[in-house]
């Protein structure tokens, strides 16, 4: 099971290389002909440049934004749903919002899991309300 509160305790950027080193090990042992099981303990990467996995974590996160917004907004549509009382705290919200995310980026060889966790903690940092541009209460002045 994910620990969200770890991950969202992380900076973006930190994130972002998360997400970094998992397309990067994955892409290693894909090319590798290896199974995850024999791949060694030591993960070794293509990228050995913490700044390097960042970017591409963050071009992963940018390659699906739009995907992630339309499942998470639209589909699942997010602004209904934040009403619910069982979505009060992040990390419950964060729970619920990682199986639309799973299932937006796919089934791959990469860990799901962990990608889609880094990916919810941005996108819960960044703000849902915003980025599904929910109306605001017209009784709440700010």
């Amino acid at each position: 099971m994910i620990e969200f509160d770890e991950y969202l305790a992380l900076s973006e950027d930190e994130l972002f290389t998360v997400i970094g080193h998992d397309l990067d090990y994955f892409q290693k042992l894909n090319e590798s002909d290896l199974k995850e099981s024999q791949y060694p303990k030591s993960k070794k990467y293509l990228f050995d440049d913490a700044s390097d996995l960042k970017k591409l974590g963050k071009a992963f996160f940018e390659e699906n934004y739009t995907r992630l917004c339309k499942e998470i907004c639209e589909e699942w549509n997010y602004c209904e749903k934040k009403e619910n009382s069982k979505f009060n705290d992040n990390l419950s919200l964060a729970t619920a919002v990682l199986e639309v995310v799973t299932f937006a980026i796919g089934k791959s060889v990469f860990d799901t899991d962990l990608v889609g966790a880094s990916l919810v903690s941005i996108l819960i940092q960044r703000g849902l309300d915003n980025m599904c541009a929910c109306e605001r209460d017209p009784e709440i002045v700010s």
